[in-house]
């Protein structure tokens, strides 16, 4: 493997255990730490699109396309997990927001506000 090869390989591998502790944060709700590895995150992403457009030109880029994809996609899952809780943060704090403001919203307990009187699909209860 070529050098900009493993380092797209190891900095994927990192975004995923980023995404994960990112994950753990929202749900500890502990928000420096959200922010900082958010800070993180990005900057790692800035590196994986100059790595991506190195290793696209590399001969051996096809063969190993596949692995890269398997990890490329997991991060994606994680990341729309992680999607999800902030959400369902966003949705409760509003909620309450709304109560405390006496209006007409009610939190489900699902992730989701509904207007009262209607009720909310579940979320995937494997987050």
């Amino acid at each position: 493997m070529k050098d900009h090869e493993i380092k797209l390989f190891s900095l994927l591998q990192e975004l995923l255990s980023l995404a994960e502790e990112q994950r753990s944060a929202i749900k500890t709700r502990n928000l420096e730490k959200f922010e900082e590895i958010t800070a993180d995150l990005s900057g790692k992403c800035d590196q994986l699109l100059n790595l991506e457009k190195a290793y696209a030109q590399s001969p051996r880029a096809q063969e190993q396309k596949r692995e890269l994809w398997a990890l490329a996609e997991k991060l994606r899952e994680t990341n729309q997990s992680n999607l999800i809780l902030i959400q369902s943060s966003a949705d409760f704090l509003r909620s309450v927001l709304n109560n405390l403001m006496s209006g007409s919203l009610r939190y489900e307990g699902t992730g989701s506000i509904v207007r009262q009187g209607k009720q909310s699909a579940l979320l995937d209860k494997t987050l």
